[in-house]
């Protein structure tokens, strides 16, 4: 079967079956007393977690038509198709699970930053070693040394987007527009391959938002984001979409930067897990966001004038939505 119409089957697949299951995953997650209140609505309900579960389930049938499908040719990086499909379906899966792991035990922040690397140093031997940086052109690494980099990037990525989130819908939200972005990039850049390998999880994601939009029926928890941002920063990286990348997420790296001048010197006692910093605002009476401080860009674009989280997440969608449009363009 050729490769865009088994994308497109693939992505409806992962659609439906995300549908489908994510009721009935909710009800069972919050029968199991996996739930966490709500804090952007007056009355703090209870609101099953987990949700990277959801879409990771959400993503197995299509998976598997699509390797039962698939023409298995080369690829550029010297591995076929099907092989580079399942370099990349392993890495989902590693995420899911790390990310499943700490929805459950809380892991500590220093294992958020370095597992993350741990799980992608195998498989980055098996992609393009060239690394080009904006405005310095490609820069040649030791073969080590170019491995750490690359996996340094997707634990990066990762963290970034299990960071810019907590608003009801943000993280799948500004995930979606992302994964969207990557395959139309790639697409683009002729290498249609990067569209059937994201369809899966973009098509589960996109269903999953259904049920994850404010109001909220149920969140992706830790093990959602780190699915989202170690499969997109892996992505990134196997269709040599790096520059792009840094282009297309933009609002996660301001993000990631008012964050540290919001901490300055208590950024090691943080990482550390001996200083904690306010994540989570909440609202007024009449709906409206009270964000505690502008250290994060959630707060930020709700700091200015009276704002609902729906508009702040909007908002925040329209600036991902713009990032990616220029990485289309520039990059």
């Amino acid at each position: 079967m050729e490769l865009l119409p088994l994308a497109a089957l693939s992505f409806g697949t992962a659609l439906a079956s995300s549908l489908a299951l994510t009721p009935r995953l909710a009800a069972a997650i919050k029968d199991r007393g996996h739930t966490v209140p709500d804090r952007y609505k007056l009355d703090l309900p209870e609101t099953p977690t987990l949700g990277g579960a959801c879409v990771l389930t959400g993503c197995f049938l299509s998976i598997i038509l699509s390797i039962l499908l698939i023409k298995n040719v080369p690829t550029t990086q010297g591995v076929t198709l099907l092989e580079k499909m399942l370099i990349y379906y392993i890495i989902m899966f590693f995420f899911a699970i790390f990310g499943i792991m700490d929805d459950i035990l809380v892991l500590s922040r220093r294992i958020k930053l370095v597992v993350p690397i741990i799980l992608v140093i195998p498989f980055v031997r098996l992609v393009d070693p060239m690394v080009r940086f904006p405005l310095m052109g490609q820069i040649d690494l030791p073969p080590v040394a170019l491995y750490f980099f690359l996996a340094f990037y997707v634990m990066v990525v990762a963290n970034m987007t299990n960071f810019h989130a907590s608003y009801n819908g943000l993280s799948t939200g500004l995930s979606a527009i992302l994964m969207a972005a990557m395959m139309l990039k790639s697409y683009l850049m002729n290498r249609p391959d990067g569209v059937l390998i994201l369809a899966p999880l973009f098509g589960a994601t996109v269903g999953f938002l259904w049920f994850n939009f404010p109001p909220s029926r149920i969140f992706p928890g830790n093990s959602g984001t780190f699915l989202y941002g170690g499969c997109i920063g892996f992505f990134l990286i196997l269709q040599e979409l790096k520059t792009f990348g840094l282009v297309a997420l933009a609002a996660h790296i301001i993000n990631f930067l008012l964050f540290l001048l919001y901490m300055k010197t208590k950024i090691i006692p943080w990482v550390r897990g001996k200083y904690e910093y306010t994540n989570f605002g909440k609202v007024d009476e009449d709906g409206f966001l009270v964000p505690p401080h502008r250290g994060l860009l959630k707060f930020l674009v709700a700091s200015f004038r009276p704002t609902t989280e729906r508009t702040a997440v909007l908002t925040l969608y329209a600036l991902t939505a713009l990032s990616c449009a220029a990485g289309l363009v520039l990059t």
